[in-house]
């Protein structure tokens, strides 16, 4: 067992240097909260670091609100997603994602959840 763990250690964490970035937002409605939460996450998140960042918006709320403070970063743009969604739906967005992600080391979603006023 002290040999394995001796392993783990040696084994070198993997290079991120380009990330694609997939914002889950809304088309239309009065979410603004959720939507304007996702916006504010990407933001943070490219804020340091720009260069190695491109965005697939899906929504055309949070694309309208990343558009402007990055308009050179988004690279592609999905609205009028139909809900609820399907198998067919999400397979042809993760189909999309794919073939962009040849040229990234890292795809993150970013997306919100419903948390009660309890909790």
């Amino acid at each position: 067992m002290a040999n394995e763990s001796y392993l783990q250690k040696k084994i070198a964490a993997p290079v991120i240097k380009r990330t694609l970035l997939v914002p889950l937002s809304s088309d239309k409605g009065l979410c603004g909260g959720i939507n304007s939460g996702i916006v504010k996450e990407v933001k943070s998140i490219v804020k340091f670091d720009r260069d190695n960042y491109r965005i697939f918006s899906v929504g055309e709320k949070g694309t309208g609100g990343l558009l402007r403070p990055f308009p050179d970063l988004l690279v592609k743009s999905v609205s009028e997603v139909l809900t609820p969604l399907t198998f067919a739906n999400c397979s042809a967005l993760a189909h999309h994602i794919s073939l962009m992600g040849e040229d990234f080391d890292q795809i993150s979603i970013i997306y919100n959840r419903y948390k009660s006023v309890v909790s």
